[in-house]
């Protein structure tokens, strides 16, 4: 399955699009793109710090997605750093 992540935060400058695309296995939960995405970003990604994905939340159009759930199939999954602020 061919999946188009779009990152948001310190995460959008590390991808010069934005968006990163990636291809899973049909069938894969949220923790499996999690854990591709972390490979993608160690290999690619200079200023990538490790483990940094292990606190972001995955999200669809819709909701946010937990580690077992599937990945939509429609393909789309956008990335959120963590914030804080008041």
């Amino acid at each position: 399955m061919r999946i188009e992540i779009e990152l948001f935060g310190a995460l959008r400058a590390m991808e010069p699009e934005g968006s990163v695309h990636l291809t899973i296995r049909d069938g894969a939960c949220i923790a499996d793109l999690r854990r591709v995405l972390e490979a993608h970003a160690l290999q690619g990604w200079a200023r990538y710090q490790p483990g940094t994905l292990q606190c972001c939340a995955f999200a669809d159009d819709m909701a946010l997605l937990r580690d077992r759930d599937p990945v939509p199939a429609h393909g789309r999954i956008a990335v959120l750093m963590p914030v804080s602020g008041g």
